[in-house]
């Protein structure tokens, strides 16, 4: 268990109202700028009581999925969820045909008007600004939403995503393609089913005395 005396900041990433748990993100501010950011479950127990534990595993960085709670290493930066582009099975800092789009994006808008690139999508940094991302491009339904992919790769053909792996990190396998990788991403060192947290927090806090500690066995 832990508590509330330590973290600067506390940021509500999901709630689960029916079970009374609260996955938290928790912030605390180091020298020099420098901060570190945890995960936190808090249980609200009968009669205002509540249980508050934390899982610390600094240096790494923490993501939540639809699926997952994980962390991720810090070789991997905060850019490892998303689209990829193998050649020759190196993975290459920029996607194809991007940069001609955003080309022919500054042929049509107002002269001054900034058109900014990075790796999967476009700034038009007009009033209102506007972002215009790699899938709207290419695939073929526009409206598909990423956020909801189950954890694994996907390769990009005829405008569609297929899953050609259950691991993200098989695309160093990969010698040429366009792939795609939801969350929780690339570099994972810790990973685990979110219904299994939820399930474990129930159980080790409806006893009588709510243990200190509780450990979950990670996902494949």
């Amino acid at each position: 268990m832990s508590d509330f005396k330590t973290i600067d900041r506390i940021d509500t990433l999901e709630t689960f109202p029916e079970k009374g748990i609260y996955i938290l993100g928790l912030y605390r501010h180091q020298a020099l700028g420098h901060f570190t950011y945890d995960l936190g479950l808090l249980k609200h127990l009968k009669e205002g009581k509540q249980v508050f534990y934390e899982a610390n595993i600094n240096p790494n960085i923490l993501r939540i999925s639809t699926e997952y709670l994980a962390f991720v290493d810090y070789a991997h930066g905060f850019h490892n969820i998303g689209w990829y582009y193998v050649k020759n099975k190196q993975i290459q800092d920029s996607l194809p045909g991007l940069r001609k789009i955003k080309d022919s994006i500054e042929q049509t808008v107002p002269k001054g008007t900034f058109v900014a690139l990075t790796k999967s999508y476009i700034t038009v940094y007009s009033k209102p600004e506007k972002w215009l991302y790699y899938e709207e491009f290419v695939l073929e339904n526009k409206d598909s939403s990423l956020k909801n992919l189950d954890y694994g790769l996907y390769i990009l053909e005829n405008q569609t995503l297929k899953k050609v792996s259950n691991n993200g990190e098989d695309i160093y396998k990969k010698s040429d393609g366009i792939f795609y990788i939801p969350a929780p991403g690339l570099g994972i060192t810790h990973k685990w089913k979110k219904s299994k947290v939820l399930q474990s927090l129930d159980s080790v806090s409806s006893k009588q005395i709510p243990l200190r500690t509780f450990f979950i066995d990670q996902n494949d």
